[in-house]
């Protein structure tokens, strides 16, 4: 089986795949292409498990006949699969409905930011660095304190090429690097256990805190052992980075223009509206080095641009693709996505601005009597159309008195208004950290401190 068109360049394999397309019957077509180099390496029972190298390249065809819409996604691994795959997404082009909102594919006369973002130090980042890393990262949490019993996690470095291009001569490309890094710390003292999981994600290999945070997770894993029962009830709640995350991807899903034309969004009559504390300052920022899905693009090819969803507590802005923004009669933002949950042109690049002072232990003291959660697990909305998550916290999970941590408490409930979670009382951090991706994969990135939030309603114990 050949590899003659895999082994081309980006620019050469989307000319051919979309000579082919329009000769096969499609009158439109838009390739995009992602190449990615990844190692990857896992460690379990204090112990390294697996180390893998590869090379992805990841191709998505959208093609046009008419209104009528087909797409196809294919990790290729010949010619052949590239060349069957695109005969059967015209034949299924062909028999899908009509769609009156399609809309055509982007041209090439847009303004784009340049935006490339490769560590350097990536080529040398090779196994024996991993594991050194991860080496280090263990034998500090085993170090702090001889309860700590197993430590696991993982460390991935990628380095990605992206490639748009479409039958209307459009031409895109970006490049980037970046880093996963987790590590989970287990604690245990007879027969009770304390857990902590600790993580982030940058696209520089020189900003990564393992060590750091695997003193951390060991910490809190200490500090959670015997846990005690708290009264069911509101608590201000001091959020750590890790936990923060999980309100506001829910924030940005309700953030889409689809969501809101489909009636969908807790938002929808919201625009204009102070709906936050006005500490809440919420940014599309697609184009800072530390995010790392920040492009100069969206997946339809309109340029992404900086702007305010919320500012001052304040909804200023919604999430629009070239469709919502059709019918909403307002600009495209750049926030047309098509990834896993991100297909209804949410933000994948946001940021929660920091305060200038408010550390989190100053956050801390400042709570007199309320709860730290390290981590919220299992969101999920309770109603989605009056802004009501549920969830539970998990693996950290403190009671503060007078504002210190007293006490390790079991894992609970919570059924809260994210108005409620953000709104008057809200106090926000000065460091910024960006959530593991894994957490909920194919979703967005987002830079953000932690916070106390003015109230948490905790419900019932969860295992």
């Amino acid at each position: 089986m050949t590899t003659e068109l895999l082994n081309q360049s980006p620019q050469d394999l989307a000319n051919e795949i979309i000579r082919l397309g329009l000769n096969t019957g499609a009158q439109e077509l838009q390739v995009k292409i992602r190449e990615t180099e990844a190692n990857y390496i896992r460690f379990a029972n204090s112990e390294i498990h697996h180390f893998s190298s590869n090379l992805i390249k990841e191709i998505n065809i959208t093609s046009l006949i008419g209104k009528k819409k087909g797409i196809l996604t294919i990790v290729p691994t010949n010619d052949e699969d590239i060349i069957f795959g695109i005969r059967q997404l015209i034949k299924l082009t062909k028999t899908n409905f009509e769609d009156p909102n399609q809309l055509p594919f982007l041209e090439s006369r847009y303004h784009y930011k340049s935006l490339d973002t490769l560590d350097p130090l990536f080529t040398s980042f090779d196994q024996s660095k991993l594991i050194e890393i991860v080496d280090s990262a263990i034998k500090t949490a085993h170090e702090y304190d001889k309860r700590v019993s197993n430590v696991s996690g993982m460390l991935q470095s990628l380095k990605h090429q992206y490639y748009i291009e479409n039958s209307n001569d459009l031409q895109l490309q970006s490049h980037q690097s970046e880093y996963w890094y987790g590590i989970d710390v287990l604690a245990q003292d007879n027969l009770s256990f304390g857990r902590n999981s600790q993580g982030e994600t940058n696209r520089f290999s020189r900003n990564i805190p393992f060590v750091e945070l695997a003193e951390l997770a060991a910490k809190y894993a200490i500090l959670g052992l015997n846990p005690i029962k708290l009264e069911p009830g509101d608590y201000p709640a001091i959020l750590d980075y890790y936990a923060t995350f999980e309100p506001l991807v829910f924030l940005n899903l309700s953030l889409s223009g689809v969501f809101v034309i489909q009636h969908r969004s807790f938002l929808a009559q919201k625009l204009g509206s102070k709906i936050f504390n006005s500490n809440f300052n919420w940014q599309h920022v697609p184009y800072s080095t530390n995010i790392v899905t920040s492009k100069p693009f969206d997946d339809e090819g309109v340029p992404t641009k900086e702007f305010y969803f919320i500012k001052e507590g304040i909804l200023e802005n919604f999430a629009h693709n070239r469709w919502s923004s059709s019918k909403m009669e307002v600009d495209a933002n750049g926030c047309g996505y098509e990834s896993e949950r991100t297909s209804f042109g949410i933000p994948i690049a946001t940021k929660l601005i920091p305060s200038e002072n408010h550390t989190l232990n100053d956050l801390i003291k400042s709570v007199d009597n309320g709860v730290f959660v390290s981590r919220l697990f299992y969101s999920n909305w309770a109603n989605p159309m009056a802004g009501i998550l549920t969830g539970t916290t998990r693996n950290g999970f403190f009671k503060i008195k007078s504002g210190e941590i007293t006490e390790s408490l079991y894992p609970m409930r919570h059924t809260t208004s994210i108005f409620e979670m953000f709104g008057e009382g809200l106090e926000i951090g000065n460091q910024l950290h960006q959530p593991p991706m894994q957490m909920m994969p194919g979703v967005q990135s987002i830079l953000l401190p932690a916070v106390i939030s003015p109230k948490l309603h905790l419900t019932t114990y969860a295992n």
